[in-house]
């Protein structure tokens, strides 16, 4: 079984773009760039692969050194990742030693999915913290669902709020990476499910909840896309207002 991943990073309407991603065994650093483009690669599922995107907050400073911090601390931990591991507090206290060293406050979130054979069986876990998505696209099902919680104001889903209270919801997150927390450690969503040939995991930060699963779902059985992380965060970015923010997607397609 082999995956076909494409990545693609926008900055949209910012000045900086403030995301960064790792696609198994390399991580990008997309500090100032317009674009940034992954190149397409077909990788053999013969071991464990590691697909990440975080997403450095704004109004907050240094948004782009806190994505990579948590991206390079992720990619140290690849191997011991788990839903109580505790690398998540790791992670978190390596980017707050650089807040303290730094003297500026920053954040950022992460929307992670490790991808393992067990077997004759895939299995995907993923882990989010913030307001970064994952979605499941199921060819036998043929629908694009949203696989982990994402953080907002209202504590209710997306489908729950009126658009109003979604707009007001993305400007406040409880839970992310530069944040002390005294008892739990990092609050972690994880989720774990099987996955199946001619499935998609779509990993993304959340400039592309601008598009809904449907629209999602749209551009992933086009036939027109060759590269599908570029063709959703076209249209995410499409389907923005005037503010529109850094946009960044890691498309893996299980073949």
């Amino acid at each position: 079984m082999h995956l076909y991943v494409t990545a693609v990073s926008f900055v949209g309407c910012r000045e900086t773009n403030e995301d960064n991603f790792l696609v198994d065994d390399r991580y990008e650093f997309v500090k100032r760039e317009k674009m940034c483009i992954g190149e397409p690669e077909k990788i053999k599922l013969n071991k464990q692969r590691v697909f990440a995107v975080s997403d450095g907050m704004g109004g907050l400073s240094n948004g782009d050194v806190a994505s990579l911090t948590v991206i390079r601390k992720l990619f140290r931990y690849r191997n011991d990742l788990s839903s109580d591991s505790s690398c998540w507090d790791k992670i978190n206290a390596g980017l707050i030693k650089l807040i303290r060293k730094n003297g500026s406050s920053c954040g950022a979130t992460l929307s992670a999915c490790v991808l393992n054979k067990k077997d004759d069986r895939v299995i995907a876990d993923t882990y989010t913290i913030g307001d970064s998505p994952v979605y499941i696209y199921r060819e036998e099902e043929g629908k694009v669902e949203l696989v982990n919680i994402l953080d907002n104001s209202a504590g209710l889903s997306d489908k729950e709020m009126s658009e109003e209270e979604r707009k007001r919801a993305k400007c406040v997150l409880h839970h992310f990476f530069g944040r002390e927390y005294n008892k739990g450690g990092v609050p972690i969503h994880a989720n774990e499910f099987e996955v199946k040939k001619g499935d998609v995991i779509v990993v993304a930060s959340d400039g592309i909840t601008t598009i809904d699963e449907e629209k999602i779902r749209e551009i992933i059985i086009s036939p027109k896309y060759t590269n599908l992380a570029m063709a959703l965060a076209a249209g995410a970015i499409e389907h923005s207002d005037e503010y529109c923010d850094n946009t960044t997607v890691v498309a893996i397609e299980v073949m």
